[in-house]
């Protein structure tokens, strides 16, 4: 009896604790480091819920097995101990029945598993990998930076200095509303042990990063203001003359992207690769010309397989897989269309105009039984250093 009670009190502190870490999450001004940590607790709890519930099934069954020793043996002891047997009997027969006929499909509950399983990452890493700027307040953002800069020259006795003016531009950026959209039914909000809800709002953050990332490489100009990408001829810092032009990832094409990059006075090996998975698997099968061996090496990295290296004898390449950049080695990608992109990721700018928010309605589908949830933030970016990177045009 004592241990019995023992468990239901603790089943009792658990749900309790289980419930006020729900209500909890549900708040708007809910982090998502805060929401990230909730949902591993709430995850810690339902587990312990699960195996002290199994704990007070066993208890119970245990004490109802020693209070049926006691009976029986009391049976034994009376005048009319058959009778009572017989009534034992016959009471079994009927328990065995209703075991039998809630076991079965009508009735038998259905077991969710704890928490939602994720599927492959969809966000490219170099949303975390560029220069980020909080800019809060603004309207736009200009950054200056060196077009050119002059050269010295020899000047005889009595001659004027020879000119030598640097030239300077700025790169624009300016505030695009990005939003995220998505409604689940309020009966959701209410499912346990899985937390649909608090993953539907988690989730809302991962599309605002797929657009922001996409928006990254390939711009918006569809509407002004634009946010500005590396591949578009919007992106003034970065000229055509810098591209280069490569037919096929070969053994050539790591040491080309690399050493074209940095002008004529540098070698620069601390940039990083943006490339689509197909290039890089590309970059897997190019083969030497009499062992046969593999060319490239490529190393995921094992915290972050988006994530790697390219390794070519002694150069050493991180690369960045990013599904929005178009695949030199895919026969449907057409000629003149920019593909692989190398440079330091600091030469490209996101500005935060405002922080994200994610918020949450039962108002506007109040009929419907619905709840809808809008994450939004106002972003933008540019290249924001002359010639930050060298794109690869097929």
């Amino acid at each position: 009896m004592r241990k019995l009670f023992e468990l239901n009190r603790a089943l009792a502190d658990l749900q309790e604790k289980k419930s006020k870490l729900a209500e909890e999450s549900k708040g708007t001004e809910v982090k998502e480091e805060r929401l990230t940590a909730i949902n591993t607790e709430l995850d810690k709890i339902n587990d312990s819920i699960k195996k002290a519930t199994e704990e007070r099934n066993a208890a119970e069954a245990e004490e109802l097995e020693l209070k049926k020793t006691a009976k029986e043996t009391k049976t034994q002891f009376t005048r009319d101990g058959e009778v009572e047997k017989r009534q034992a009997q016959a009471k079994q027969l009927i328990e065995k029945r209703a075991v039998t006929i809630s076991s079965g499909e009508l009735a038998t509950p259905t077991l969710v598993k704890n928490g939602i399983n994720d599927k492959a990452n969809e966000v490219s890493s170099i949303i975390d990998m560029v220069n980020v700027e909080d800019l809060k307040g603004m309207s736009e953002y200009k950054v200056p930076y060196v077009c050119a800069i002059g050269t010295g020259g020899k000047t005889t006795e009595g001659e004027g200095a020879t000119t030598a003016e640097p030239t300077f531009a700025y790169a624009s950026i300016k505030p695009v509303k990005i939003t995220a959209y998505s409604e689940v039914t309020e009966e959701a909000e209410k499912l346990t042990p899985v937390a649909y809800y608090e993953k539907v709002k988690s989730l809302a953050l991962v599309a605002l990063k797929k657009k922001v990332s996409a928006y990254m490489i390939n711009g918006d100009a569809v509407s002004l203001p634009s946010f500005i990408g590396i591949n578009t001829s919007s992106a003034a810092a970065i000229t055509s003359a810098s591209d280069i032009d490569i037919s096929a990832i070969d053994q050539n094409t790591l040491r080309k992207m690399v050493l074209a990059y940095g002008g004529d006075e540098n070698v620069i090996g601390t940039g990083v690769l943006l490339l689509n998975k197909l290039d890089l698997l590309a970059f897997g099968d190019v083969r030497g010309t009499s062992e046969k061996k593999a060319v490239y090496d490529i190393v995921p990295d094992s915290n972050n397989p988006n994530t790697g290296y390219i390794k070519d004898g002694g150069l050493s390449v991180r690369y960045c897989i990013n599904s929005n950049i178009a695949a030199l080695s895919s026969a449907a990608t057409e000629d003149d269309t920019y593909c692989m992109i190398y440079g330091i990721l600091g030469n490209y700018t996101l500005g935060l105009f405002d922080d994200y928010s994610i918020k949450v309605s039962s108002e506007s589908k109040f009929k419907e039984g619905m709840l809808a949830i809008k994450g939004s933030v106002l972003a933008g970016g540019n290249v924001t250093v002359k010639e930050g990177f060298v794109r690869a045009k097929k």
